[in-house]
């Protein structure tokens, strides 16, 4: 048995390497951010959010409120992650990422506050909150989707919701 090795050059620096990879692998496009406080915040959110899966396995919560924290702090995780687009700096995290963020953890947490009366008061029936917070939720998940997969599932997506709603009118006419 001969004993060999890979040779430790390639011809290919790291930094052709890195771009090589980018250009191929969505997921290796994430944020390094140079505000330490930034870094710390990310780190704590997905610390609580291993917590929190770890706590639900023992104690579990109602399934809806437990699959809106699911996708608000990982929508969150994302927003703050992920630039929003591959050209984009990758060393802060911009403003608007930050109502990203703010939108999706708001959404988790409209359900959590009347989940009562969702379920209890109002029968699963919907009011015009209800719709919005919808609304938004939707919006949040198709831009998170966009931001690791890139612009084929939204569009997917959309297209199964616009039919989804002209079959809903559709339905509703008499011929």
């Amino acid at each position: 048995m001969t004993n060999t090795t890979i040779p430790d050059d390639t011809g290919v620096s790291d930094s052709k390497a890195q771009e090589i990879l980018e250009k191929f692998d969505r997921e290796s496009v994430t944020r390094s951010p140079k505000d330490s406080w930034v870094r710390y915040v990310i780190a704590g959110i997905a610390i609580l959010y291993s917590v929190f899966h770890l706590y639900i396995t023992f104690n579990p919560l109602p399934e809806i409120v437990q699959r809106s924290i699911h996708v608000a702090v990982g929508a969150a995780l994302i927003f703050l992650i992920y630039p929003p687009a591959k050209k984009s700096s990758r060393q802060k995290v911009v403003w608007y990422d930050w109502i990203w963020a703010t939108l999706a953890l708001s959404s988790a947490g409209y359900l959590i506050w009347q989940y009562q009366d969702i379920v209890t008061v109002r029968g699963g029936i919907p009011n015009q909150m209800d719709i919005v917070f919808a609304i938004i939720t939707v919006v949040v998940v198709m831009e998170m989707a966009r931001r690791i997969t890139g612009w084929i599932l939204p569009i997917f997506a959309l297209v199964f919701l616009v039919l989804l709603i002209e079959y809903t009118f559709l339905e509703s006419r008499s011929w």
